[in-house]
């Protein structure tokens, strides 16, 4: 069944890329189609840590109030663990937030702003539609299937690819050598134990298979989120064999009950695509390419990607489609998110303990270094000095 009338763009990924995207287009007055295969609120392996780029970004847009209403934490301090080494970093306007909280938010408020929102529905890429570029979007959920042909689709897909049938026109994904699989687990507060940091810092280890974020989320639980070698999984014998290792060296254990989410994995982190899109069709946050984050890196990027898409692809639907707007949005796409050589350059360095055990030290030695790389990953905020402590006190 195809419907009619058909709107003027179909968004396929309803995390903080695409619901972002989404927004803007409806307020700009056109009718926008935001589908996601899964029903929300739901659970999503992530840091859950909104720097104050991205948080900049809402509040740009006039989402203050959902900033607001999120009810994270803010924490002031980062503390990077190598076995028993530590550095405490200052931390300044970075937000503690769940996926679960900030994606039904951001869900909301686009609903607000007009969007139509089809939730439990999975999308796939067709053929070019008559009279414009623009794919034909195919959407089943169960037995119901019905086409969408929009003037633009934006794929907001995460890092899973969004599907095509053959004859689509899409970009490649090629994955990153040596590239770590994403994890993640969340512990209710009553049962994280001593795996509960201090709730005003966020820690992360790091060690030879990988390394782990910990930080205390609005209800009080404790997300762990990380980047693990895939080989060092299996040799452990599964992802929480691996973070148990990982917490150990860092004089740290799991706790004995079973978590409240998890533990869930993730494709390969770090990928590109061969073009940010087809004609017709952008893609924006992760699924344009994607680099393993750090410290909270990762919802910051997609949400300013998220806004420099929308007047394009705004522009886009009232004109229509021409073969440089590909060009135009890989030029913008670069220029907002930037070459991340310091993620390239941190990636590197977690790799080897021996490193990170000398890094640590330059940080500690050199507080206006550090003041500019935290500044630089996460927003343009005053910062104290470091402090270097050599145990593995909480």
């Amino acid at each position: 069944m195809r419907s009619r009338p058909d709107p003027d763009c179909v968004v396929v990924g309803a995390g903080p890329a695409g619901a972002l995207v989404a927004h803007g287009l409806a307020l700009k007055g056109l009718w926008v189609v935001l589908v996601d295969r899964e029903v929300h609120p739901r659970w999503k392996v992530c840091g859950c840590c909104l720097g104050a780029r991205g948080a900049s970004v809402l509040r740009d847009r006039g989402l203050a109030a959902v900033v607001d209403s999120l009810d994270g934490r803010r924490p002031s301090r980062l503390d990077l663990r190598v076995d028993a080494q530590r550095v405490t970093l200052p931390l300044s306007g970075t937000l503690v937030v769940s996926r679960t909280a900030l994606d039904a938010a951001l869900l909301d408020a686009a609903r607000d702003a007009g969007v139509t929102v089809l939730e439990g529905w999975s999308a796939t890429l067709g053929s070019t539609a008559t009279g414009h570029p623009a794919p034909i979007l195919h959407l089943r959920r169960g037995d119901e299937a019905q086409q969408l042909d929009a003037r633009v689709v934006v794929a907001a897909t995460g890092l899973t690819p969004l599907p095509a049938r053959a004859g689509a026109s899409t970009p490649q994904i090629r994955v990153g050598h040596q590239s770590r699989i994403g994890l993640g687990a969340v512990y209710d507060a009553h049962t994280a134990g001593s795996l509960r940091p201090d709730p005003d810092r966020v820690v992360m280890l790091a060690g030879p298979a990988g390394y782990l974020g910990l930080s205390v989320l609005e209800d009080g639980a404790v997300n762990l989120a990380g980047a693990l070698d895939p080989d060092a999984v299996r040799a452990a014998g599964g992802m929480e064999a691996t973070v148990a290792r990982l917490l150990t060296r860092a004089g740290l254990a799991l706790p004995d009950a079973p978590p409240r989410h998890g533990w869930k994995g993730t494709p390969a982190l770090t990928r590109s695509a061969t073009r940010p899109g087809a004609p017709g069709l952008f893609l924006v946050g992760d699924a344009a390419g994607y680099l393993e984050p750090f410290t909270g890196e990762g919802m910051s990027w997609a949400l300013e990607s998220a806004a420099a898409l929308t007047p394009l692809a705004a522009e886009v639907v009232e004109r229509g489609w021409c073969p440089a707007d590909l060009g135009r949005w890989e030029a913008l796409r670069r220029r907002t998110v930037g070459s991340r050589t310091l993620i390239r350059t941190v990636s590197w360095l977690t790799r080897s303990p021996r490193r990170m055990h000398a890094a640590l030290k330059l940080l500690a030695w050199t507080p206006g270094l550090s003041r500019s790389l935290i500044r630089r990953a996460t927003g343009p905020t005053p910062l104290p000095p470091p402090r270097l402590l050599q145990d593995d006190s909480a």
